[in-house]
């Protein structure tokens, strides 16, 4: 545990959003939004936020990385370019 107690989740997807805030995530079939859900269960302040998919650069790159190997999770510890 590194000690993050704030947390930002950004997406395009509106319908992911509503999914995991309402905990609807439970029998998803991808683990990793069930695993996003239950961190959003943790004792973390969680705030979930929209963005367009041309402001959206991390997810662009994310898909790039993973497109191959796309059943695995990338977390990136600090933004893409820092």
């Amino acid at each position: 545990e590194k000690g993050y107690r704030n947390v930002e989740i950004e997406s395009e997807n509106s319908l992911l959003i509503a999914i995991i805030q309402n905990e609807l995530a439970t029998n998803n079939n991808y683990n990793e939004v069930r695993l996003i859900q239950d961190w959003c269960l943790m004792d973390w302040e969680v705030k979930f936020r929209q963005i367009l998919k041309e402001s959206n650069g991390v997810a662009d790159r994310i898909t790039k990385e993973a497109r191959d190997e796309i059943d695995q999770l990338i977390i990136h510890e600090e933004p893409l370019g820092a």
